[in-house]
């Protein structure tokens, strides 16, 4: 399907209508440029239907201000939910200055720490 461009209300360039509904958007909303939005909606809170006001999604890539988000969103009377990033290692690296970032590295007690830049390799010991 071709990008829709805000051609209509509510424009969705891909839909899924389960339980959890995701949907890839066109949105303008940040720096007046078109950019698909995919998020998924909470199943626990309230089934979303197009332009409805009550809502909470994960938003799982956007761009605002040059800058890429990943995240949640509310709006009405929905709340802002928590963000938890899971995996066996989870790291925080800057590629900007790779030789000076160090990882930010997540025990198995849940504490983070700095992890090692050795050579320009990051790493979580």
């Amino acid at each position: 399907m071709a990008a829709q461009g805000g051609a209509a209300t509510n424009t969705y360039s891909f839909w899924s209508d389960e339980q959890g509904v995701f949907r890839i958007r066109s949105d303008n909303h940040f720096d007046s440029v078109y950019q698909a939005i995919p998020a998924l909606y909470n199943p626990q809170f309230t089934k979303y239907a197009p332009g409805a006001a009550n809502y909470e999604r994960v938003v799982m890539g956007q761009w605002n201000g040059n800058r890429a988000q990943i995240g949640t969103e509310a709006g009405g009377t929905g709340t802002l939910r928590g963000l938890d990033l899971m995996g066996a290692d989870v790291k925080v690296i800057s590629l900007a200055t790779a030789t000076d970032s160090l990882p930010i590295c997540r025990h198995t007690n849940g504490t983070l720490y700095n992890g090692t830049n050795t050579a320009g390799v990051l790493a979580c010991p």
